[in-house]
């Protein structure tokens, strides 16, 4: 909006209201015609005889306000806001009849939204100690009572630079006051939980997470957290426990992939193929699912390869897991052509199989790679 917008919109505001003094209606007229200059140079000359005229501050505030639309800079952007709201705050402080109140909730809204959107600049330049600073003074002007709105933004903004610029008790802060107004915000409570184990203080994370588990039974980031935590504590009884209950809820193919990984790394192999085809069945381009199961024969292979004396039905079963690995190696080859691991998996069982002609592609497409 610009001034003579704002002016107008003010005259028309006030229309039922006389003024003794002619200077404001000059001062409005200089602003409705865009003489910011002179409109300004008489509003210092008349502060100096009148410093508790609400109408010349909230003037003054306006004048000020409209510099930020010039500023490219984050630093003096916060130096116009600054300026910006003291003029608006001693409008507010000497309308004692309320005659402004409309006008300034609507710009001092204004003001704080511009704060916000500083603050962001500076964040997104990882000045985070300035951003936080920028986002906290956005929030007070919001909070005020002729503004009373709820910014949520800037919230989440002050809450994210807090933890950035490390201090986590205010990050936890704001998180708490998100949390208050909304206390379905599921990410909120994993911040402001995961901040308590940044600090050490574990038993409290799982309180939060365990807590909110139970509340929300039908929520898969409370039990994707339990699993997450109980694997990196090594306590993988509990971590299947929650994996299993999630899994229950939700159809999600990395799910599957988590819970045949770790029951591969329990050496329960046949387990871990039933949950690997699972996972591909809601996903059959997942690659680290195909590697793995190819992994899972490569491996056999290995083992069947280093016995001297094999029996009939051991050398079944080496062709039959090299033909297997092969099948999903082919697979994942698809998928990640450059994947020099796979092309020596590849390799290794071709020349098994005695396939000379596939083989020499893999070696051909091998020579990419420096020794």
């Amino acid at each position: 909006m610009s001034i003579k917008q704002v002016i107008y919109l003010s005259i028309l505001l006030f229309s039922k209201i006389i003024f003794a003094q002619s200077s404001i209606k000059e001062i409005e007229i200089l602003l409705s015609n865009e003489q910011i200059k002179e409109a300004n140079s008489l509003i210092v000359k008349e502060l100096k005889n009148k410093p508790d005229n609400p109408k010349l501050w909230f003037y003054k505030g306006i004048i000020i306000q409209q510099k930020i639309e010039l500023s490219t800079i984050p630093y003096r952007k916060k130096e116009i806001l600054d300026s910006a709201y003291y003029c608006f705050k001693q409008a507010l402080r000497y309308d004692d009849r309320k005659m402004l109140e409309s006008a300034l909730s609507e710009n001092l809204l204004a003001v704080s939204q511009q704060y916000t959107y500083t603050g962001l600049e500076l964040f997104n330049n990882k000045e985070y100690n300035n951003a936080l600073e920028v986002f906290e003074k956005g929030i007070l002007i919001s909070g005020l009572p002729v503004v009373n709105h709820l910014d949520t933004m800037a919230f989440y903004s002050a809450a994210m630079s807090a933890e950035k610029a490390e201090d986590l008790d205010k990050a936890k802060y704001f998180y708490k006051e998100i949390i208050k107004f909304y206390p379905t915000d599921w990410n909120s409570i994993v911040a402001l939980a995961d901040i308590y184990k940044l600090q050490g203080n574990n038993e409290k994370y799982l309180e939060i997470i365990k807590l909110s588990n139970v509340k929300y039974p039908e929520i898969e980031i409370f039990y994707n957290e339990l699993v997450a935590y109980f694997l990196e504590t090594k306590e993988v009884d509990s971590a299947m426990l929650y994996l299993d209950k999630v899994i229950r809820i939700s159809n999600n193919y990395k799910l599957y992939y988590l819970k045949a990984s770790i029951l591969q790394e329990q050496g329960k192999v046949q387990e871990a193929k039933t949950f690997y085809y699972k996972c591909l069945e809601l996903n059959p381009s997942y690659a680290d699912a195909l590697y793995n199961l190819s992994a899972i024969a490569y491996n056999q292979v290995l083992d069947l390869l280093g016995k001297p004396d094999k029996t009939k039905k051991e050398v079944d079963l080496l062709e039959q897991s090299l033909k297997e690995s092969v099948k999903y190696l082919v697979l994942v080859k698809q998928l990640e052509p450059n994947n020099r691991n796979v092309l020596l998996m590849l390799k290794t069982c071709y020349h098994q199989l005695e396939n000379k002609e596939k083989e020499n592609i893999i070696v051909k497409e091998l020579e990419q790679f420096p020794n």
